[in-house]
């Protein structure tokens, strides 16, 4: 899906499994959603986006506006899982700007293989050795972000590249 224009998205009174978003994805894998606005009334739109099934892993989010939801701009499936690629979107919601509800925001990947933005190391999942989890939130005392040690689910994670206090 690519490039689309979607206006008064939703329908009021339909908020039952995210039926009222600007775009639903139920399910499926290598799924594409690029270069979309997606603008709605609050009162009708619960989300701009929700992926509510599939392989997130084989997702790709870019370069989307999503605004004028009731809740958030982008819901995923829960659990969270990473997505291929989740970046250059803007989420407007009426519970918090740039923000998703079950958004693997923890486990955002970045174009790189093993390569992911967080805010902690991951608890569940299978995780190959050498993944990195580079930290969204580097505060003075804190680090840069963590690297996993040994393979497995969660694998082993070690903090890198300390933040000067």
């Amino acid at each position: 899906m690519t490039t689309n224009m979607i206006f008064d998205a939703g329908r009021a009174g339909v908020d039952t499994n995210g039926r009222s978003a600007g775009i639903f994805i139920g399910g499926g894998v290598e799924r594409f959603i690029n270069g979309n606005t997606v603008k709605g009334d609050p009162s009708k739109m619960q989300y701009g986006l929700y992926i509510a099934g599939g392989d997130q892993s084989t997702m790709t989010v870019r370069s989307n506006y999503f605004g004028g939801a009731k809740e958030y701009g982008a819901r995923f499936k829960s659990p969270p899982e990473p997505l291929q690629y989740f970046g250059e979107n803007k989420l407007e919601g009426a519970r918090g700007n740039d923000r998703g509800v079950s958004v693997p925001e923890t486990l955002q990947r970045g174009t790189q293989e093993h390569i992911y933005f967080g805010t902690a190391v991951p608890t569940s999942g299978a995780w190959p050795l050498g993944a990195v989890v580079w930290n969204r939130h580097p505060a003075a005392g804190g680090y840069m972000g963590w690297v996993n040690t040994a393979a497995g689910s969660p694998g082993t994670w070690k903090t890198f590249a300390p933040v000067s206090p």
